[in-house]
């Protein structure tokens, strides 16, 4: 071979070298840039969701406090229903987790029934109640919004 054409091949080696470097740099770049973007739309997403919770989850809070352990009275477990109703219809209900979803249906369930005693509930009744509304809440707290204490899953 004559000096030309290793020098006509050096040049075509090293410029394979670089056009091939650039690429590879191209897509390493290409695809941190899709990564961090993605990471950055999970993080704003997961941001507005805890948001959103924590201003629907202090309205069922609210509603929920009026359940308390004296016996309520068929007007009054009424009135806390129609108010659940209206914050499921508000999309509050979207919000749920799996679990604080089959919470919030069991707590609804025990306020759906009918009192045991006419115009009031029965012991197990009240209980059935309470216990649904603090395992609503609790799941609200643990699984929702990530606070880990276990004091509303008590019974008081």
């Amino acid at each position: 071979m004559n000096n030309d054409t290793t020098i006509y091949f050096d040049i075509l080696s090293s410029l394979a070298t670089v056009i091939f470097s650039g690429l590879l740099s191209g897509v390493v770049a290409g695809f941190v840039a899709y990564s961090l973007a993605k990471k950055k739309m999970k993080s704003d997403f997961t941001s507005e969701l805890y948001k959103q919770r924590i201003a629907s989850y202090t309205k069922i809070f609210g509603i929920l406090e009026s359940i308390t352990r004296a016996k309520p009275t068929s007007e009054k477990i009424k009135e806390v229903d129609k108010k659940i109703h209206e914050w499921k219809k508000e999309g509050g209900i979207l919000l749920l987790s799996e679990k604080s979803w089959k919470a919030f249906y069991e707590l609804e369930e025990a306020i759906s029934k009918r009192p045991g005693n006419g115009k009031t509930y029965t012991e197990a009744q009240v209980k059935n109640i309470w216990l649904s509304r603090n395992k609503f809440r609790g799941t609200i707290k643990m699984q929702d919004l990530g606070l880990y204490y276990s004091s509303e899953n008590e019974v008081r």
